[in-house]
């Protein structure tokens, strides 16, 4: 039977495994989870998330584990599919795949955002003013991606032998970055095409919320510290009175979208407004405004041509967060607003031209090609 291995050093979560179609591929072939992070982890304490949970799962201890797991099937016919590849590049699994001529295919993958070099601060400035904690693992991953450009370019170490990628900037970067064997272009894995139910029936703008209290990959790095703000009751009381003016301004209700990465349960910091878990896209799609600062969350609003506000916050000085909302602001070749500003000359006016451009350039396939629709027969091309 044709076997496929999901391989991944992160969190497998729902969320993810439905974007690219991994029950639908599980129902298709013989598949296993091979993954290195522990479900028991930290990351899914405060969760409403879960872990993908298919037939079989196998938790990797150490390379020797791998080493011995990839010589058991090395004769085999099997594909693995690399989920986290651009993130955890692993160079030692991708070694042995090579020395063991097994073949791995990369899902969608999303395309870095090219920020005009004028608009962003100096790369030793934004190291220096980084958060210490996170300095450490950012020159890791920078050591990390040199070897791997080295092996990659003397063919020490295993390539793609499928890699998705979106927009049409995604084929020169991704060609550049691991030199895949063929590249399919389809649309972002991140958005609805098509609308879905209503789920409110009244006038409303969304917040995208990014749970500041938790964070599940602060946990995952086993950072000291899980807020991601430096004061939090202060942070909470910017934005609920930011949201007050808005209300105000615009006489529609500010929603709180949520992810499935934290659970208020019976909390709310928001002031008692709606908060809604993992319905960001549909949501957006019948909203008036989106609210963001840096969270994806908010590109459905690029689809759906909606005004988008990248707000800034005085308690957003940890990790420098305040400098990625304005680099997504300059994106779109607007201003940030920031929670204490005034709102009197604020519009939701878009730039249409900017957003058709972004989208053809990071999220659309020229053919408008549905990575779910083709994924199971390029895999089975791939077996033959």
């Amino acid at each position: 039977m044709d076997n496929i291995y999901i391989f991944t050093e992160s969190p497998l979560n729902i969320t993810y495994s439905r974007k690219i179609s991994l029950e639908y591929i599980s129902q298709n072939f013989s598949t296993e989870v091979w993954t290195t992070f522990h479900r028991n982890n930290e990351y899914f304490k405060n969760s409403k998330n879960s872990f993908f949970n298919p037939i079989k799962i196998n938790l990797i201890k150490n390379n020797y584990h791998l080493f011995q797991k990839l010589k058991k099937i090395k004769n085999k016919k099997n594909i693995f599919i690399y989920l986290d590849y651009n993130s955890s590049l692993s160079i030692f699994f991708l070694f042995i795949l090579k020395i063991f001529n097994i073949k791995f295919i990369v899902p969608p993958r999303r395309t870095p955002f090219n920020y005009e070099k004028k608009q962003r601060d100096p790369f030793l400035y934004r190291i220096y003013k980084r958060d210490k904690t996170n300095l450490l693992n950012e020159i890791k991953k920078k050591i990390k991606y040199f070897f791997f450009t080295i092996l990659n370019k003397f063919q020490i170490i295993q390539k793609p032998e499928l890699f998705f990628v979106c927009g049409e900037k995604g084929i020169p970067y991704w060609k550049r970055f691991c030199s895949p064997k063929k590249i399919i272009n389809t649309n972002s894995v991140d958005l609805l095409y098509k609308k879905k139910k209503k789920i409110l029936n009244y006038v409303y703008c969304v917040y995208i919320d990014e749970n500041k209290n938790f964070s599940p990959d602060l946990s995952f790095l086993k950072n000291s510290s899980t807020k991601t703000v430096s004061n939090l009751q202060s942070f909470y009381n910017n934005l609920n009175i930011f949201f007050n003016k808005i209300e105000k301004k615009y006489d529609c209700s500010v929603v709180i979208s949520s992810s499935l990465k934290f659970d208020y349960k019976n909390e709310n910091p928001f002031n008692n407004r709606s908060i809604i878990y993992d319905k960001t896209n549909e949501l957006i799609q019948y909203s008036k405004f989106v609210i963001s600062h840096h969270s994806s969350g908010y590109w459905q609003a690029i689809y759906d041509f909606k005004k988008i506000f990248f707000l800034t916050d005085e308690n957003l000085i940890k990790f420098n967060q305040n400098n990625t909302v304005r680099d997504n602001s300059f994106l779109f070749q607007q201003n940030t607003i920031d929670t204490k500003d005034d709102l009197s000359s604020l519009n939701i006016e878009i730039n249409t031209s900017i957003y058709k451009k972004i989208l053809r350039e990071y999220f659309l396939s020229d053919e408008f090609k549905q990575y779910k629709d083709i994924i199971k027969d390029e895999i089975l091309k791939l077996f033959k």
